[in-house]
């Protein structure tokens, strides 16, 4: 090959190098804004699992926070039954036990019944009195339909300050 052969195969190499780190950069930059549009993308990705994560703790945390506050109104409700049973069946404690699971506005609602029947039926099932089922329910309800929820009080004023409210064991 002649000098000038060579050189100009010299030149062309040197442009095909030339073109191919031009293209190799234009490569490596897409690659790196492809990398970047990537990385925004996961991140978005990882956002929205993060919040979508967030979202069902909050509603598992309001779950439990519903089921505790529940729990807690249907130990209301059976405090107010134990009492109701004190101040008007003293004498027969040992044979009414409470079965109910409703929560006291649950019971309090009861009342608001306009159907007597269905009523007294209603708070006959929050009890367990053989021979008394009848009068016990018939009497909630009355007591309800008068609006009468409070008988701690009662039982205080009727009996005096000496009542112990701490003793259920006659109760389921």
């Amino acid at each position: 090959m002649c000098n000038a052969t060579r050189s100009i195969v010299g030149a062309l190499r040197a442009l095909c190098m030339i073109a191919k780190s031009v293209r190799d950069g234009h490569r490596r930059r897409r690659v790196e804004k492809g990398n970047k549009n990537d990385m925004i993308c996961a991140k978005m990705e990882r956002n929205r699992i993060a919040e979508q994560i967030g979202v069902r703790l909050a509603a598992e945390r309001s779950v439990r926070e519903y089921e505790i506050h529940r729990q807690e109104s249907i130990e209301d409700g059976r405090e107010f039954l134990k009492d109701f049973v004190r101040y008007h069946f003293k004498d027969y404690i040992d044979h009414i036990s409470i079965i109910s699971t409703l929560t006291f506005e649950e019971i309090k609602m009861i009342g608001n019944e306009q159907d007597q029947g269905w009523g007294v039926r209603q708070c006959r099932q929050l009890f367990n009195a053989p021979v008394l089922n009848d009068e016990v329910g018939h009497l909630l309800w009355c007591e309800l339909r008068k609006g009468r929820h409070d008988f701690r009080i009662l039982l205080k004023a009727k009996y005096g300050s000496d009542v112990q409210f701490d003793s259920f064991s006659w109760i389921d």
